[in-house]
């Protein structure tokens, strides 16, 4: 018996004695002389042999290394340093998991600018300080720091404004720069202002382009008196120095939602509405300095957009230009908020069709204008810009149109036959004739109503060419607008087909439409010109008005 107890003794100090190795060579601790499994050992921490840690292949294992800011690491801990048992390499090949996403290390050189993940430190001198702290995944970070050649601070874009007492929102600065290297920068760190104090501008993440472009600083703070603001900035080697005007505190802004003032009528269910002649107009007292641009969503009824844009409070008003499709039958409710007060206002969306889709009265007569040209596609937006606008070409006194638009515009040259005569010769007039080509209610106008057009109405030249051959261009377009009604009437410039051989000629350069004198109103970029003709073998568009 006594045997066994000493059998038992001893084979309970060599498992001891065992236990007590296999901890040495988990866990190897630097400087320790009772360490003697790390002589001879080229792991340095191994884990991996220990079964009681290791018994579940389901569970992850792995190192969790330190986490640090190397923004704030300042100084290496621990002396004495550079001796053979106590960091005798100065921390060459020191590892951690950098949190930082920008900026430089707090000691050593960086190389590039940091970003999140491991970065070890490279330090072949002989000075705590000497090293390079490097990342791991190089294509993770941007090792070749940004630079420019120049920064053109004069030459800042400014959007947002400032004023005294106020939180800054929807503030930038873009400054312009030239020569960059098409490196990626980080978030940049606030500089704050001088001068009027209270502001920040912080350079916002981007990538340079390989030559000129700009860094965008949003400003926030709130300044501190009226004035101006100065920004001394420092990217990719070049310095600059910006300024912002802050403006006094005014009193403060009221909204007057409940005098909302709409224009343009109701939008109709499904209708789409691209021009500018429906809006809301809302004024308020108060204030000072700019305001920029809004863009609200529909709510209730859905699919209609009001578009404010930037402006002044010395006006007193925000007007809303509503665009877009309504997609049922309702109000639509615009609800924005403008220095720091909510407001909504409403437009009603009615279902049916415009009676008169076609049609459209304009400043100085009561008689309605046909929306577009014979020939043209109906169901085309009479105020946008296509080539289905055009319309047909007719020779004056003719009941039919000499070219249709299709073959208006898919042969520009010389048409066979076009000098032949027709016979009886017809005519157009006063009152209607046989011959005119107009529905019925409606005439070809008179030079007259071309007149009364041109000088009750605001008028818009859009997109003229300086060429008079340039054949393919549909998008040249005189505008009339009547602000008593908000209504536009929009006639294309389709130019004209030669008397001699009907090759096209003037397109987007001279809009030309006959009148029923004869004679044809001439509509170039810099005049409407209503005047008589003898060439009645032309071809013109032809656009109808009430009779």
């Amino acid at each position: 018996m006594e045997n066994k107890f000493i059998n038992l003794e001893r084979i309970l100090s060599v498992f001891f004695l065992l236990l007590i190795s296999s901890f040495y060579a988990q866990v190897r601790i630097a400087n320790s002389a009772a360490n003697q499994a790390a002589i001879n050992s080229s792991a340095f921490i191994d884990a991996s042999s220990n079964p009681t840690y290791n018994q579940s292949a389901n569970v992850g294992k792995g190192l969790l290394y330190p986490r640090t800011d190397l923004t704030t690491f300042t100084a290496f801990s621990g002396v004495p340093v550079g001796i053979a048992n106590s960091y005798p390499y100065y921390y060459d090949g020191f590892m951690v998991f950098n949190t930082s996403s920008t900026g430089v290390a707090g000691v050593g050189s960086t190389e590039g600018a940091l970003c999140r993940g491991f970065w070890y430190y490279d330090n072949p001198s002989t000075s705590l300080t000497g090293g390079t702290w490097k990342p791991f995944r190089p294509g993770l970070c941007s090792v070749n720091p940004p630079v420019v050649t120049g920064l053109n601070c004069s030459g800042a874009i400014n959007a947002g404004s400032l004023t005294q007492g106020v939180a800054a929102s929807g503030v930038n600065t873009q400054i312009p720069y030239t020569g960059g290297n098409g490196e990626s920068y980080p978030v940049g760190a606030a500089v704050s202002s001088t001068g009027v104090t209270g502001l920040t501008a912080t350079l916002q993440a981007g990538i340079l382009a390989n030559g000129n472009g700009t860094l965008t600083y949003t400003i926030t703070g709130t300044p501190s008196s009226a004035g101006t603001a100065t920004f001394d900035i420092t990217f990719g080697g070049q310095s600059c120095s910006f300024t912002r005007t802050v403006d006094p505190s005014g009193s403060p802004v009221v909204l007057n939602c409940s005098g909302a003032v709409s224009q343009g009528g109701d939008f109709i269910q499904g209708i789409q509405v691209t021009d500018n002649n429906h809006f809301t107009i809302i004024t308020f007292t108060g204030g000072s300095g700019s305001y920029p641009a809004q863009s609200i969503p529909s709510t209730g009824v859905l699919g209609l957009t009001a578009a404010l844009q930037a402006g002044n409070m010395s006006t007193g008003q925000l007007i809303f230009v509503i665009t877009g499709v309504a997609a049922s039958v309702g109000t639509a409710s615009f609800t924005f908020t403008f220095e720091g007060q909510t407001c909504t206002f409403t437009r009603n969306v009615v279902s049916g069709v415009d009676p008169n889709p076609n049609e459209v009265v304009m400043c100085g007569s009561s008689k309605a204008w046909m929306t577009h040209n014979l020939g043209a596609n109906p169901n085309i937006d009479p105020n946008s810009i296509s080539a289905e606008l055009h319309g047909d070409k007719y020779k004056w006194g003719r009941a039919t149109p000499a070219l249709t638009q299709a073959q208006d515009q898919s042969n520009f040259g010389a048409v066979s036959g076009w000098a032949t005569p027709n016979a009886p010769y017809e005519t157009w007039g006063t009152p209607k004739s046989q011959t005119d080509p107009c529905p019925a209610g409606f005439k070809v106008p008179t030079s007259t109503d071309y007149a009364i057009l041109r000088d009750n109405n605001t008028i818009t030249n859009i997109g003229f060419s300086n060429s008079i051959a340039d054949h393919m261009n549909y998008g040249a377009v005189v505008r009339f607008y009547c602000p008593a009604t908000n209504n536009t009437l929009q006639f294309p410039v389709s130019g004209m087909r030669s008397q001699q051989n009907g090759e096209l000629q003037f397109r987007a350069y001279f809009g030309m439409y006959w009148n029923s004198e004869p004679g044809y109103t001439n509509m170039s970029s810099s005049s409407v010109n209503p005047g008589a003709e003898s060439w009645t073998g032309i071809g013109l568009s032809v656009r109808c008005i009430q009779e």
